[in-house]
């Protein structure tokens, strides 16, 4: 998982146009407000390789918060022959990492970029990268990650 890095060593250019969005669409904040996700406005390219998790519950992390997933792109579902829409994280066999992932999201209010392997996913054999960015709510607690993916 890597915290600190430009816009220019994402490595897909939906990634990079998706990273450009979120620093405008935050300004001076720490991250964009959930109202920012918009389809209407965010990269088109990207929108088929987005997934979208709910932050469920307190907004201080603790064991009772879930990640649901909200949306999970038309192209993640191909790559990775599995459709979570609709359901929890916790829910999924493989997603651990992912949602420690998410829960340092939740404390430190940081985007990220990982590269790592499907473990989540019956196609094993592929990897891939994810650049992670947290939307928040009025009280400036992360409410959203919307995730873009690139599969090798």
């Amino acid at each position: 998982m890597r915290v600190d890095f430009s816009v220019d060593e994402l490595p897909h250019i939906r990634q990079r146009q998706l990273y450009t969005y979120w620093q405008d669409t935050r300004a001076d904040r720490a991250f964009p407000s959930v109202a920012a996700i918009d389809p209407m406005v965010l990269p088109r390219n990207s929108l088929s390789f987005l997934s979208i998790l709910e932050v469920v519950g307190p907004a201080a992390v603790d064991q009772h918060q879930r990640f649901r997933v909200r949306l999970h792109g038309t192209e993640i579902v191909e790559a990775t022959g599995i459709e979570i829409t609709g359901r929890y994280l916790d829910e999924i066999e493989g997603m651990a990492r992912q949602i420690e992932r998410c829960r340092w999201m939740v404390r430190h209010g940081r985007p990220y970029l990982v590269a790592d392997a499907l473990t989540w996913s019956p196609r094993l054999h592929s990897a891939y990268t994810a650049l992670n960015l947290p939307f928040g709510d009025s009280d400036g607690a992360v409410r959203r990650i919307v995730a873009v993916f690139a599969f090798t």
